[in-house]
């Protein structure tokens, strides 16, 4: 008769069978968690580089429009130099 702690060596395999098989799932969700990172990093990359061209845009813009305004304002006070040049002429 055989003693109740001894297994069989079938048995023995199928449970190295089953412990492989978890293993391999455990590596599966391993890789898919770190596939997920991955895209998530790159997700945030790409949020990250968006914002910093829209700040970027925005602040060319201001620059642009405050030229203007110092052109515009230049403009005008050149028209009224002369109109002043040509008022003190016909004095």
């Amino acid at each position: 008769m055989r003693k109740e702690g001894k297994k069989r060596k079938s048995e023995e395999r199928g449970l190295k069978e089953e412990e492989r098989k978890k293993e391999k799932i455990k590596g599966k969700k391993m890789k898919n968690r770190k596939r997920t990172e991955r895209k998530n990093k790159e997700e945030k990359k790409k949020k990250e580089q968006k914002t910093w061209e829209k700040k970027e845009k925005k602040k060319k813009d201001k620059n642009r429009q405050s030229k203007m305004r110092k052109k515009r304002k230049t403009r005008k006070k050149r028209k009224k130099k002369k109109k002043r040049k040509k008022g003190e002429r016909k004095k």
